[in-house]
């Protein structure tokens, strides 16, 4: 299997941490790179619009958030990208992002919180929609 290029969703959970950590251990092996890729969450339009000082908050926590995953990226000396996307389904834009064939990804390293609805108790809502809907290889980190 060649890997060249390895997706991690990262929202700052424990598990993400530790998928994070496997996935940069795994690009140092393959001497590949990592995408960083997280969700910000952007609720579905209700009539009302959320105010400027609601988006640069939400900013902030993203950009904090992400710094703290590429330090370790700088540690390990991998060479990554961070790609932040909006939207209400994380589950449903990382499998778009990873099977658009254009973005070249050969792995997703992806935690699992299973902290989600009774019939996901085994993974999180967001990694099992990836596990069964990605076309290229993932491996969840529990």
């Amino acid at each position: 299997m060649r890997v060249k290029k390895i997706l991690v969703p990262f929202d700052n959970s424990k598990n993400a941490f530790r998928a994070l950590n496997v996935g940069v251990s795994l690009a140092n092996k393959f001497n590949a790179s990592v995408i960083l890729f997280h969700v910000a969450y952007v609720p579905p339009y209700g009539g009302f619009q959320r105010s400027n000082a609601d988006k640069v908050k939400a900013m902030t926590y993203v950009k904090r958030i992400m710094s703290e995953a590429t330090k370790i990226c700088k540690k390990k000396n991998i060479i990554y990208e961070e790609i932040v996307k909006y939207g209400d389904n994380p589950g449903e834009i990382i499998t778009k992002f990873v099977n658009k064939s254009s973005n070249k990804i050969d792995l997703i390293v992806t935690g699992s919180r299973g902290s989600s609805l009774t019939h996901n108790i085994f993974f999180g809502s967001t990694s099992n929609h990836v596990l069964h809907k990605s076309k290229i290889p993932v491996l969840l980190i529990k």
